[in-house]
């Protein structure tokens, strides 16, 4: 057996978008004709395990250790809480990044978050603020790889 029904499950409930001529996952660096991501032509499905397949997360927002509200944003189906708090917290990932993705919600009474100027060279809301994931996640980029390319060859993935 490849995974846990409940894991085949959450793999085979992803709903991976086809890949259009002018899809984002089509990069300069890449084939004109497929997406950079996960190497799928224009025509077919991403893979479900792509970057490019979004699902609505939500996280708490924690300033300074205390909790003023929540942000919603659209981000890899796959990742897994791990790999959201990951990518949030401890990569190369900014702060600032909140103004121009998702949707914040702060609780009544909190200051507005702080962001710094367009073109500043440090971020000093990175150091105040821990996001964390709530709500459901996917089921792991790994698992959703493997299971996912038997789901779409067609192939069983229970023995």
């Amino acid at each position: 057996m490849v995974g846990s029904a409940e894991l085949i499950a959450a793999v085979a409930a992803i709903e991976a978008p086809i890949i259009a001529e002018d899809d984002e996952g089509i990069r300069p660096a890449g084939k004109p004709d497929e997406c950079f991501y996960c190497r799928r032509k224009v025509g077919r499905r991403h893979a479900r395990a792509c970057v490019m397949v979004d699902a609505r997360r939500t996280y708490r927002i924690i300033r300074d250790g205390s909790y003023i509200g929540t942000w919603e944003v659209d981000e890899p189906a796959c990742w897994d809480a791990h790999e959201r708090a990951f990518h949030k917290n401890e990569s190369s990932w900014c702060a600032n990044n909140m103004k121009h993705d998702g949707e914040i919600h702060l609780e009544e009474g909190e200051a507005p978050l702080a962001f710094d100027p367009e073109g500043s060279d440090t971020c000093t809301l990175c150091s105040h603020l821990t996001l964390v994931p709530i709500g459901e996640s996917g089921p792991g980029r790994e698992d959703t790889q493997r299971i996912g390319d038997l789901l779409d060859a067609g192939e069983g993935v229970l023995e």
